[in-house]
C-alpha cells in the first residue's frame, strides 16, 4: 500500500514555501561562502519552482498550462539535478549536505504526492 497523503492543493502550498526557500536560504546561511555555485543555483531553481507552479494546473497556479504529471516530472528533474551538484561541483561539505538535503526533500515529497485519482481533495463549502 502506498501512502500518497500531499494532494495537489497541498503540493502547490509545499511548493511556494519550498521555492521561498530556495530563495532566501542560501543568503541566510552565507552559503556563497561555501560555494558560489550552489548558492546561485538553488536561488534560480526557486525561481524557477515558482515558474512552472504558477503555470501548473492545480488551485494554486496562475494557468494551468502544465498537467499535475508534467508538475511532478519536472519536481523530479529538479530532484536529480541537486543529487547531481552535491557530488559535481567545488564547495565544501556543507553546500554538498545542503544540495543532498534539497534533492532528497524534494523526493519526499514527490513520493507522498498523490495524483488527483489517489489523493482526495477535500470539498470545498461555498455559502
Amino acid at each position: 500500500m502506498t501512502v500518497r497523503f500531499i494532494t495537489p492543493t497541498l503540493h502547490g502550498v509545499l511548493d511556494y514555501a519550498a521555492a521561498s526557500a530556495l530563495i532566501l536560504l542560501p543568503f541566510a546561511l552565507s552559503m556563497q561562502q561555501h560555494s558560489v555555485f550552489v548558492h546561485w543555483f538553488s536561488v534560480i531553481a526557486g525561481i524557477g519552482l515558482i515558474a512552472y507552479s504558477l503555470m501548473t494546473d492545480y488551485k494554486l497556479s496562475w494557468k494551468g498550462l502544465f498537467s499535475y504529471r508534467a508538475h511532478l516530472l519536472l519536481d523530479s528533474v529538479a530532484s536529480a539535478a541537486f543529487i547531481v551538484v552535491a557530488f559535481t561541483h567545488n564547495g565544501d561539505e556543507f553546500s554538498r549536505i545542503y544540495s543532498l538535503v534539497m534533492g532528497v526533500g524534494v523526493i519526499a515529497v514527490i513520493m507522498l504526492s498523490g495524483t488527483p485519482r489517489t489523493a482526495i481533495e477535500p470539498e470545498v463549502v461555498r455559502s
